[in-house]
C-alpha cells in the first residue's frame, strides 16, 4: 500500500481576550478567527489527500 503523505494539521494556539479592552479584544477576536480559518482550509486539504489515499487503496484492493 502506499504511504499516507498527508501530515495532520495541528490545532491553533488562539490569543486570550482581555477584559476591559475591547479594541484590544477586537483585533485579537480578528486574528483568531484568521488562523481558525487557516485551521479549516489545512483541514479540508488533509481530507481530500486521506479520501484520495482511501480510494487509491480501494483500488489496489479491487486489482
Amino acid at each position: 500500500m502506499p504511504p499516507l503523505a498527508a501530515v495532520r494539521p495541528q490545532r491553533p494556539v488562539l490569543e486570550k481576550l482581555p477584559e476591559g479592552n475591547t479594541s484590544e479584544a477586537l483585533r485579537l477576536q480578528t486574528i483568531n478567527v484568521t488562523r481558525l480559518m487557516g485551521s479549516i482550509e489545512l483541514w479540508e486539504k488533509y481530507d481530500e489527500i486521506r479520501n484520495e489515499y482511501y480510494q487509491t487503496v480501494i483500488r489496489i484492493i479491487q486489482r
